[in-house]
């Protein structure tokens, strides 16, 4: 089958226009999830921008019973929901919102573009239940943890008792202490605070657990959560275990422990007590992870040598054992190569495809 000229040409300037074709989108407040309340009534207001085309609005999915839409006027539109006085089955109910183009034409094709919304309803029972998580921020030695379970009522009905204890535990999960927090009403639907205060005089640095358990008129949710009490000092994380002969890439991921910004952070790689990489300094954020890195030349024969990695940041420094293997050079792999071989072929074929066309239509002569 021959391809016309005037049909690939028409072709690529689809492809290169396409991008650059209008798409119809819909401006509103977000709303979703919606919290079912019996009576509650919500209003919400979308402009359709975008689009030059004349449009059609349509609601599908559940509660369509509880859900209207306003005309559409200059492109704009109302969301009105109206919920029953009387409660409806538990559960999450979805309904979706869609924008439809009635027919447009770009580039002389026919499409027809649409944006949909989706929503969710959440409607919750008389049971008492409730949903929360703990802050526990990680603090610098010496300074008290203050710990927080925030709590959201999921019920429409009062509780009238929360509060919660925090049981710490350290790096080998053994329990080092535990703290309570104040007790407070949570009426329905509504969230509330608690709070814990933790010292740190006497507990080491490092990553510990806190794990909170809410009580809540008889009921029991557990949570729990990492922190870390800090000190100035850098941990690392990972290095490149093992370097070919020669030149290769060496890196180092560092950590900083410290709730404080550390400047001027860089490390020095020694093996055999030679020094073979310095790299270039940066700056830390408090707990904050970044990786060291250098291009080292490796002289030594194959084999594993002990060394270390000496860092430095804040006129401080430190030492820390490593092992490292070096192995012989790798080959260097023929399949990028291969790759981009085959790939220029084929756009030297193509190309030729379409001068051949080209050619070919200047000599065809037009029939009688």
């Amino acid at each position: 089958m021959k391809i016309k000229p005037k049909l690939f040409l028409f072709l690529f300037l689809f492809l290169v226009l396409l991008p650059s074709l209008p798409a119809l989108s819909l401006s509103g407040n977000s709303i979703s999830p919606i919290i079912f309340e019996p009576g509650k009534s919500i209003t919400n207001h979308y402009m359709i921008v975008d689009t030059s085309a004349e449009v059609e609005v349509l609601l599908s999915g559940d509660l369509s019973e509880y859900i209207q839409l306003t005309p559409i006027e200059n492109n704009e539109f109302d969301l009105l929901i109206n919920f029953p006085d009387e409660f409806i089955p538990p559960g999450t109910y979805r309904f979706s919102l869609t924008v439809k183009e009635k027919g447009v034409s770009a580039a002389g094709i026919n499409s027809l573009l649409s944006v949909v919304k989706n929503f969710v309803v959440e409607v919750y029972s008389h049971e008492k239940e409730v949903e929360f998580f703990l802050v526990s921020p990680s603090v610098n030695e010496g300074n008290p943890i203050n710990f927080q379970v925030n709590v959201q009522s999921r019920s429409y009905s009062d509780i009238n008792s929360i509060k919660a204890k925090i049981n710490v535990y350290d790096p080998e999960n053994k329990k080092i202490n535990t703290v309570n927090t104040n007790e407070k009403p949570l009426p329905a639907l509504a969230s509330e605070t608690l709070t814990a205060s933790l010292p740190t005089t006497n507990i080491k640095p490092g990553e510990y657990t806190a794990e909170a358990a809410v009580f809540y008129d008889g009921k029991q949710k557990s949570i729990n959560n990492t922190f870390r009490i800090g000190n100035m000092d850098i941990l690392i994380k990972n290095y490149t275990k093992q370097l070919p002969q020669g030149f290769s890439d060496f890196s180092v991921t560092v950590f900083n422990n410290w709730g404080h910004p550390l400047r001027n952070v860089y490390a020095k790689l020694l093996l055999s007590n030679q020094e073979l990489l310095q790299t270039p300094s940066l700056d830390l954020n408090p707990w904050q992870e970044a990786q060291l890195q250098g291009i080292v030349k490796v002289d030594f024969p194959p084999g594993e040598y002990q060394g270390k990695i000496q860092l430095f940041f804040e006129g401080e420094s430190k030492d820390v054992p490593v092992t490292i293997t070096i192995i012989e050079p790798i080959a260097e792999s023929n399949n990028n190569r291969l790759v981009l071989i085959l790939g220029l072929i084929v756009i030297i074929l193509f190309l030729f495809l379409i001068l051949l066309l080209i050619f070919k239509s200047k000599k065809k002569k037009p029939e009688k």
